[in-house]
């Protein structure tokens, strides 16, 4: 919702398992990326964008999905986080994918 504004539409969101123990670092590099990787979609007027946050044993994985040509600096932000950028031309899309690992505790 927060992102809202400054996209010009609403993403979806996905959430996928406890996110209640992860840890503070994690939380803030996890906001600062989903951040980072919204401006970049906003810069180049994107319509569409989808926001999926995954939990599993070992970590968090953050994947932004849109429409459109990937925005030039995406690789910038992906890179910087040891991320990936998946652009798929043929289809019009690309995801900005991060994994950061959060063990859960015991």
């Amino acid at each position: 919702a927060e992102a809202a504004p400054l996209l010009g539409f609403a993403p979806q969101v996905a959430l996928t398992g406890p996110l209640h123990d992860v840890p503070d670092d994690v939380r803030r590099a996890l906001v600062r990326l989903l951040r980072d990787g919204l401006d970049d979609l906003a810069q180049h007027q994107l319509s569409q964008a989808a926001v999926r946050l995954d939990r599993d044993d070992d970590g968090v994985n953050l994947q932004i999905l849109a429409s459109g040509p990937a925005p030039a600096g995406s690789t910038d932000t992906a890179v910087q986080a040891a991320g990936s950028l998946l652009t798929s031309p043929d289809r019009g899309t690309f995801a900005l994918s991060w994994r950061l690992p959060a063990p859960r505790r015991p």
